[in-house]
């Protein structure tokens, strides 16, 4: 009898033990479940946020869609306007340039692989003609080419020296004159008067000596160099000479004697 009283408690005791591990399981299992839930119910505001961005962006691509099928409309009714009148389509009248910057309010453009130049209002006020194009100096001129052969032209367009010219090179630091070549044979303008105050008649022509603002230069002719003024008065007498330059403040004419040297005033030096 007593055994048997011992087996009982024992077992009970053993039915506790698994009661309280079930209900320990049971409470683990609950916090399972209201983990999920709460996962469940997040998952539902996401997707709720995700369906509304969903909404709005579907809203936008539809908007979208709307605006380029009316330029699609419109795109239609241009080329069917173009094909019933096609004199009607205007070229553009000009091209801009890069690098090319304005200078005395003039810029220069180009149309069809010819130059012309437009001003700030971007009105085209000297016509595309020109072969090719100098950017306008300071002083309101620029070296343009027709029909190869260069010219001098002012802001306006109006031709201040002709196009008769075949090379030319800057006269001076202030663009106050041009060096002009005809026909072989080198002569100076004046600008922006384009008066040819030298003629072309020397064989080579270089820029010399800046004196009392006003430009020499270096003259050639019948192989021999000399120095002129801008008036073409003579500041050094023609020598005989391989080449002559302007060079560290002095003239220095190469002769078959050696290198003889004059000072800007034309007097004769030592290097």
């Amino acid at each position: 009898m007593v055994l048997c009283c011992f087996t009982v408690v024992a077992e009970a005791q053993k039915t506790k033990v698994v009661l309280e591990t079930l209900q320990r399981e049971t409470e683990a299992l609950q916090r399972k479940v209201d983990s999920l839930e709460r996962l469940c119910w997040m998952n539902e505001a996401q997707i709720t946020t995700l369906e509304s961005r969903v909404e709005k962006l579907t809203d936008k691509l539809y908007g979208q869609v709307d605006a380029y099928n009316k330029m699609i409309v419109e795109l239609n009714k241009k080329i069917e306007d173009v094909a019933a009148n096609p004199q009607a389509v205007a070229e553009a009248p000009f091209e801009f340039l890069p690098d090319e910057q304005f200078i005395a309010d003039r810029l220069k453009v180009r149309h069809r692989g010819l130059y012309g130049f437009i001003d700030r209002s971007e009105n085209l006020v000297i016509p595309c003609i020109f072969d090719d194009a100098e950017t306008f100096w300071q002083n309101g001129v620029a070296v343009v080419k027709k029909s190869g052969k260069f010219g001098v032209i002012d802001i306006t367009g109006k031709t201040i020296l002709p196009f008769e010219y075949d090379d030319w090179g800057s006269g001076d630091r202030e663009d106050r004159s041009i060096r002009l070549n005809k026909n072989n044979k080198w002569g100076v303008a004046q600008l922006p008067s384009g008066n040819l105050i030298i003629p072309c008649q020397y064989d080579n022509c270089r820029n010399g000596a800046w004196r009392q603002g006003a430009p020499h230069f270096l003259v050639q002719k019948n192989s021999k160099w000399g120095v002129i003024d801008i008036d073409g008065r003579i500041i050094i007498n023609f020598i005989d000479a391989r080449n002559a330059i302007w060079h560290e403040s002095k003239y220095r004419f190469d002769t078959n004697q050696g290198q003889v040297y004059y000072d800007i005033y034309g007097k004769k030096t030592t290097r």
